[in-house]
């Protein structure tokens, strides 16, 4: 009984590790097409808020936030993104306007929005390359075993 609880709880950790991994791969995808084409990204967190802690590095805040799962990308205007207006208390430069998320062209957003699934994708596929071939699941037998290939 001891054994299965153990076994359980090993299995849950290795699913929120493994998944936490995906999210953050994903968040990373976003942020860097984001840096790449000019939106000026406002904070990259490692789980969810409230923030623990943050450091700000040039224009982004880095953070570890108090929900260990997930994570986020906080893109400046990408609250407005539908409305192609932005509202803020202090006057925002004009030259920052043109690095706000909704005031990209559709292609731009296309492409920060996209770069988290392409990036989990490319992630999943060049760590498990190196088990292609070295692996295998004989399904027709239905008997399942790994076989070193050399």
């Amino acid at each position: 009984m001891l054994e299965s609880i153990i076994s359980f709880a090993i299995t849950i950790g290795v699913f929120i590790l493994v998944l936490t991994i995906l999210v953050l791969v994903h968040e990373l995808g976003h942020f860097l097409v984001a840096k790449r084409l000019g939106i000026k990204v406002e904070e990259f967190g490692f789980g969810f808020p409230p923030r623990v802690i943050g450091k700000k590095v040039g224009e982004t805040i880095y953070s570890i936030n108090l929900l260990p799962v997930g994570g986020f990308v906080k893109l400046f205007g990408e609250d407005n993104a539908g409305g192609g207006s932005i509202q803020q208390k202090d006057a925002t430069p004009v030259g920052e306007i043109s690095r706000a998320f909704f005031a990209r062209p559709l292609w731009q957003r296309m492409a920060v929005v996209v770069a988290g699934v392409v990036t989990v994708v490319s992630f999943v596929s060049f760590a498990l390359t190196p088990l292609v071939g070295v692996f295998s699941v004989v399904v027709s037998t239905g008997v399942v075993g790994a076989t070193v290939v050399s």
